[in-house]
């Protein structure tokens, strides 16, 4: 390096999208765990740039994709469905754009739709979400039944006798709990 190079400036920015609201540092000594004092001396403190996606709508992105990414996010973790239906019901959407949004929500199903191309606009993709959670609050109404059926000392023949499901079933649900 010459005394007449110079530098271009590199921003470090963390892209926070869990559905709470961030509580962890803002910068980087408020990570470290023990420092000993002729290492503060000389240590160099920097600034973490945070963006939530929760708390992101006052941010315009000039890529559509990014600004998609983000609001279709946001909206997910609002549940404002509707709002998602209204605005990108019937645009097309990239696998690797549903892929972000199903990372960034933890949606398996999203993920999946995306690799496989089983959805070609968004209208698509929430109906498939829909029947999704309705299929797993099903799931978890049954097991909740399944657990009170025990606790009242329903025997596991008869559970399984009027649930029609199999011992193994019964047994799993329990040993979960």
């Amino acid at each position: 390096m010459r005394k007449d190079d110079r530098l271009h400036p590199v921003i470090t920015l963390t892209v926070y999208y869990g559905e709470k609201q961030w509580d962890g540092p803002y910068c980087l000594k408020d990570m470290i765990v023990e420092m000993p004092e002729e290492i503060a001396a000389i240590f160099s403190d920097y600034k973490m740039n945070l963006l939530e996606v929760r708390d992101s709508d006052r941010y315009v992105f000039n890529n559509t994709d990014v600004q998609s990414v983000f609001e279709i996010t946001r909206e997910i973790f609002a549940g404002h469905f509707e709002k998602i239906q209204e605005k990108y019901g019937n645009k097309e959407m990239g696998s690797d754009l549903l892929t972000v949004v199903g990372q960034m929500t933890g949606s398996k199903e999203l993920i999946r739709m995306s690799r496989n191309m089983e959805v070609n606009s968004m209208c698509e993709a929430l109906e498939k979400l829909k029947e999704e959670g309705e299929q797993k609050g099903r799931e978890k109404e049954r097991e909740a039944v399944i657990l009170t059926m025990l606790q009242n000392n329903y025997p596991i023949s008869e559970i399984c006798k009027l649930l029609n499901i199999s011992e193994e079933e019964v047994l799993e649900i329990r040993d979960k709990e």
